[in-house]
């Protein structure tokens, strides 16, 4: 049977591989130094980022003008006519 090559270092068996004498340390760390660099292909991501500013402290959403209170006051209003038009039936 053949050795497939690749397979012998590939790193979801590696372990077992060193463990049961497949391939020694020495060799490992002779096929690792004839690697070729490849840092140059490399591209940097920021995993931990600052968390994203919150909308409105960007001016996307609209200030709050007290609107949720003007309705609650129209609701008042409606509610004394309501009350009065049935006290006067």
């Amino acid at each position: 049977m053949t050795r497939d090559e690749s397979k012998l270092y590939d790193v979801r068996i590696l372990e077992r591989n060193l463990r049961r004498g497949t391939l020694s340390r020495k060799d490992y760390e002779k096929y690792l130094k004839g690697l070729p660099d490849r840092a140059s292909n490399a591209s940097w991501t920021r995993v931990w980022e600052e968390p994203p500013e919150p909308a409105d402290r960007l001016g996307l959403t609209e200030p709050e003008t007290g609107a949720a209170d003007a309705g609650a006051a129209d609701d008042d209003d409606e509610d004394e006519l309501a009350s009065s038009g049935s006290a006067s039936e």
